[in-house]
């Protein structure tokens, strides 16, 4: 029963997860800032990329 429980919490936990593409989540980070000053679809330039989607600080703000 225990066991059951504690799946259910870890599969609640990984539903709230954020997906990331850059290194340490700094995608996350420009996309709560555009957030908090309420700008909803934002423009950018990303200059030198290395992928589209791997280690990549604006994949998320293309979706």
């Amino acid at each position: 029963m225990l066991a059951c429980i504690q799946q259910r919490k870890i599969r609640k936990e990984k539903a709230k997860a954020k997906q990331t593409f850059s290194q340490s989540g700094e995608d996350l980070i420009i996309a709560m800032w555009f957030n908090i000053i309420d700008i909803k679809n934002p423009t950018y330039l990303d200059i030198g990329a290395y992928h589209p989607f791997f280690i990549n600080n604006t994949a998320l703000l293309y979706e």
